[in-house]
């Protein structure tokens, strides 16, 4: 959600679809072309608005595609030299919602790459090749991704707003109405997380056909399975429940789990299978 950040939205590329992570690729490629012709280190200055999982996993995954793939095919002497990555964050610290160790995990391996942090600090506009703090500083930046969170739809039912929803998911005043994801997690102890809002889709289904047979709703109970975060290649830490994972091994963790969320089998084969061609042939860096 941009909050109405001036230039946010004509500026700033956003991550939330397939076609987008594409685009953000595509606009990498171009840039770097474009660099080994001017040497403009302008355009090797890259902008992340956000310092939550995926605007971490973001600069961290700009930063290797950069550093150990990218420079090895564009041979310009002064390139990693004026390759530059930026985390705005308005937190104290990035993962504000994750367990300390994991935090502390991303910490190090922050401190390891070419990603600058820049904490409690707010965009107030965007521009072509810059951002604008809310001091005042100005941020040069060729690329510029938003990824601060996401805009919460409150919901107002026949004009009335603030209305209370119980625990079953469906509101007070209107019991046959259900909800689930942000607009109910917005302000609870609750995260605003896709794992939040799967769970929650269970309950919702099960309390319509409840509702439907007049049978007793189910209350609605949060726990949470874990959680994970990618920090760069072969690299993750997480919580799974007590035990904290880090390293290679977390990283395949990650990305099995993120495979079986993919409903059909054979787009699972297909995926698994150019996951493994990946691993042992290199990162495309073809621009099509």
């Amino acid at each position: 959600h941009t909050r109405e950040t001036k230039g946010a939205v004509g500026n700033c590329y956003f991550l939330k679809t397939v076609e987008d992570s594409v685009r953000i690729r595509k606009a990498i490629l171009e840039t770097l072309e474009l660099y080994t012709q001017l040497e403009d280190p302008l355009l090797v200055k890259f902008t992340v608005i956000g310092g939550g999982s995926t605007g971490v996993e973001m600069a961290l995954e700009i930063d290797e595609y950069v550093r150990f793939t990218l420079a090895k095919y564009y041979k310009c002497s002064n390139l990693l030299n004026d390759f530059e990555v930026n985390i705005v964050c308005p937190s104290v610290e990035v993962l504000s919602g994750m367990h300390q160790q994991i935090r502390d995990e991303a910490m190090k391996r922050l401190s390891k790459s070419k990603v600058n942090l820049m904490m409690e600090t707010t965009i107030t506009e965007v521009g072509q090749d810059f951002t604008k703090t809310s001091e005042g500083k100005i941020i040069p930046s060729k690329i510029n991704i938003w990824c601060g969170g996401v805009e919460v739809v409150l919901p107002e039912i026949l004009g009335i707003k603030n209305v209370k929803i119980t625990n079953y998911l469906n509101l007070e005043k209107f019991p046959e109405v259900f909800l689930l994801g942000d607009c109910v997690n917005y302000g609870t102890a609750t995260p605003m997380d896709a794992q939040a809002a799967v769970k929650q889709a269970k309950v919702v289904s099960q309390n319509l056909q409840n509702f439907i047979s007049n049978k007793p709703l189910e209350e609605f109970v949060y726990k949470q399975s874990g959680s994970l975060v990618s920090l760069g290649r072969w690299h993750a830490a997480g919580k799974i429940g007590p035990v904290f994972i880090k390293g290679p091994f977390a990283w395949w963790i990650w990305r099995t789990i993120y495979l079986f969320k993919f409903p059909l089998p054979s787009k699972r084969i297909k995926i698994a299978i150019d996951w493994s061609v990946a691993i042992f042939s290199g990162r495309d860096i073809s621009n099509v």
